[in-house]
C-alpha cells in the first residue's frame, strides 16, 4: 500500500488544528477577575475598552497620544 503525502500532510494539519483549539480554549480568561478576588475587594484597573478614570501622572486628565 502506497503512502499518500498530500493525505499525511492534511491529517498531520488537521490533527494540530484540532490540538491547538483544545489548549486555547481551557485557558483562562484575560482580565478578570476570581469570585476570591472579588471577595477580597480586588478591582480591575482596566475594562480593555476605554481610558475612563485614567489620568496623566501628577494630572487631572489623560493628554495624547494615548488611545485604545
Amino acid at each position: 500500500m502506497k503512502s499518500n503525502p498530500s493525505r499525511t500532510l492534511f491529517r498531520t494539519l488537521f490533527a494540530t488544528g484540532l490540538l491547538a483549539a483544545g489548549l486555547c480554549s481551557c485557558c483562562p480568561k484575560h482580565n478578570t477577575l476570581t469570585q476570591a478576588e472579588i471577595a477580597d475587594g480586588w478591582q480591575l484597573l482596566f475594562d480593555g475598552k476605554s481610558l475612563d478614570q485614567w489620568k496623566d501622572f501628577n494630572g487631572d486628565s489623560l493628554t495624547m497620544p494615548w488611545h485604545v
